[in-house]
C-alpha cells in the first residue's frame, strides 16, 4: 500500500523542486538585466516592490470584522506610507542628479516633514470611539514595515549609485549565503541552529560561512577588467564605459613583517561584507521566521511561485542593505 502512495509524493516532490528551480532562473536573468541597466532602473524596481512587500507585511495585522469601521485612508496608509518614506530617502540623490537647483531639493526635509504633520491631522480626524483601537493596530504596523523594510530598501539606491559593482556585491553575497547554506544544511545538517527555524542547522550556517567568504574574496576578480561595474553614472547597457579607476580597483602590495601580498584592496572590503552576510543578515530571516511562526503562517505571500512572497526572498536583503550603505560610504571614498 505505501509502494502506491511514494511515486506521487516523489513526483509532487520533483515537481515543486522543478518550480522553485525555474522561478530563480527568471529571478535571477531578470535581476542582472536591471543591474545592466543601472541605478534608475534599480530604483524603478526597488521602488515597485516596496509596494508588495509593505502589503505582505500589513495584511498580517488586518482584522477582516473591523474593516468596514476604519476609513479608506487608514485601510490605505502603508502604502502612502510607502511612497513618503520612499521620497524622503531617495529623493535627495536622484534630484542632486537630475535637477540639483530645484526647489524640491533645497526644501526637501522640510516639505517630508510638512507631509508626515499632514499625515497625522488626517489620521486623527479619521478616527472614532469604534475604530480607535484597531486604528491604532493599523498605524503601528505601518510604521514598523516603513522602518524595517522601505528604509532599508531605499538605503539599496544609495549602494547602486556607489556603483553596481557594490551593489550587485552585497545581493549576491546574501544569494549565495542563502543558496550555500540551504545545501550545507541539507548534506551536512544535524543539529538546529536556533529555535524558531527548526530546519536551520548550524553545519548549514557554517558551511555558508566558509563558501560566503570564500565568494567575497575571489568574486570582484571577475569585475576589475569591466569599468561599467565600478563606474558611478553608468548610463543603462553602457559596457564600454571608462573612468578613471577607483583606488579599491587598483592592485595593491601590502607588506607586513617582512612578508608582502598583492589584492585589490576591493577584496578585502568584499570579504569584510561576506562576513557580515553570513553572521549577521541570516538574522533578518530568523525574525521573519519567528514572525510568521508567531501568526501561524507558511510564508509571507504567494508572488514568486515556489518561492513565497517578495519579503520571503529578500528579507535578509533588508539589513545588508543598511550595513552596506553605511560601510561603503564610511571606509571607501564615495
Amino acid at each position: 500500500m505505501s509502494s502506491k502512495s511514494d511515486p506521487p509524493k516523489q513526483s509532487g516532490r520533483y515537481s515543486d523542486l522543478l518550480i522553485r528551480f525555474g522561478s530563480a532562473i527568471l529571478l535571477i536573468g531578470g535581476q542582472i538585466a536591471i543591474i545592466g541597466a543601472g541605478h534608475i532602473a534599480i530604483f524603478v524596481e526597488i521602488f515597485i516592490l516596496q509596494f508588495v512587500a509593505i502589503h505582505e507585511f500589513t495584511k498580517i495585522s488586518i482584522q477582516k470584522s473591523m474593516e468596514p469601521s476604519i476609513s479608506f485612508f487608514i485601510k490605505k496608509l502603508p502604502f502612502i506610507g510607502t511612497f513618503v518614506t520612499s521620497y524622503l530617502i531617495a529623493a535627495p540623490l536622484l534630484l542632486r542628479q537630475y535637477l540639483p537647483n530645484s526647489p524640491l531639493l533645497r526644501y526637501h526635509y522640510f516639505i517630508c516633514f510638512c507631509i508626515y504633520a499632514l499625515l497625522i491631522v488626517i489620521f486623527v480626524i479619521n478616527l472614532t470611539p469604534e475604530n480607535g483601537n484597531y486604528a491604532f493596530v493599523r498605524l503601528s504596523w505601518t510604521f514598523i514595515g516603513c522602518f524595517v523594510l522601505i528604509v532599508p530598501a531605499n538605503l539599496y539606491v544609495y549602494v547602486s549609485y556607489y556603483s553596481l559593482f557594490w551593489f550587485f556585491t552585497c545581493v549576491s553575497l546574501i544569494a549565495w549565503n542563502d543558496t550555500l547554506a540551504y545545501f550545507s544544511g541539507r548534506t551536512f545538517g544535524r543539529h538546529p541552529l536556533i529555535a524558531l527555524s527548526p530546519k536551520k542547522t548550524v553545519e548549514g550556517f557554517v558551511g555558508a560561512l566558509i563558501g560566503t567568504l570564500i565568494v567575497g574574496w575571489f568574486q570582484p576578480l571577475l569585475f576589475t577588467k569591466y569599468p561599467f561595474t565600478y563606474c558611478q553614472g553608468v548610463a543603462p547597457y553602457a559596457f564600454n564605459t571608462v573612468c578613471e579607476i577607483p583606488p579599491e580597483f587598483v592592485l595593491t602590495t601590502f607588506e607586513y613583517n617582512g612578508k608582502s601580498i598583492t589584492f585589490y584592496p576591493a577584496q578585502l572590503h568584499s570579504l569584510i561584507l561576506a562576513l557580515f552576510a553570513s553572521l549577521v543578515a541570516p538574522f533578518g530571516g530568523f525574525l521573519g521566521s519567528g514572525l510568521k511562526r508567531a501568526y501561524g503562517l507558511k510564508d509571507f505571500g504567494n508572488l514568486i511561485p515556489g518561492h513565497g512572497g517578495i519579503i520571503d526572498r529578500v528579507d535578509c536583503q533588508f539589513v545588508m542593505a543598511a550595513f552596506g550603505v553605511l560601510y561603503i560610504s564610511t571606509f571607501l571614498r564615495y
